[in-house]
């Protein structure tokens, strides 16, 4: 498995959804066959198709599980998504150790985001009581790598 060709496929999947008339077959058949090459990217456009009910029958269950993938290959976007799910706690239940272990794999690839929402999840006592520390720290750490909160 190559990761150019991942890439490859997936940038074709790209290509062809923009065409004025996409063939959603081939499209999904080449997202299917980038994300069994290990794209990120693809597993999870995947995902979100699944949730947001997008090309496919919506179902939460098949958006995490494209997620998961991508969140261990390392999309960011995919550890960001996972978080606010189990964050929020309606459509799955609330899970505070999937939420910290997503937040740190997207900080662990250089994500503001990532820095900033564990940073707000510290002060609000998420993980533990308030910890105004951690906050400082952490959102000192969003705003030098280039974040800024637009709440």
């Amino acid at each position: 498995m190559s990761k150019d060709e991942a890439e490859a496929t997936y940038a074709r999947a790209l290509e062809l959804s923009k065409a004025s008339d996409p063939i959603l077959g081939e499209i999904e058949d080449l997202l299917r066959r980038a994300a069994a090459l290990g794209s990120g990217e693809a597993n999870f456009a995947l995902g979100s198709w699944y949730f947001f009910g997008k090309h496919f029958e919506k179902s939460v269950e098949n958006a995490i599980k494209y997620w998961e993938i991508a969140a261990i290959q390392g999309n960011v976007d995919a550890c960001l998504e996972l978080a606010k799910i189990y964050e929020r706690g309606d459509l799955v239940e609330k899970n505070r150790e999937k939420i910290l272990c997503n937040y740190l794999m997207a900080v662990a690839q250089g994500s503001g985001q990532a820095f900033f929402e564990l940073a707000r999840s510290f002060y609000h006592g998420i993980f533990t009581p308030e910890s105004q520390a951690a906050y400082e720290k952490l959102m000192e750490r969003a705003e030098e790598i280039g974040f800024e909160d637009r709440t």
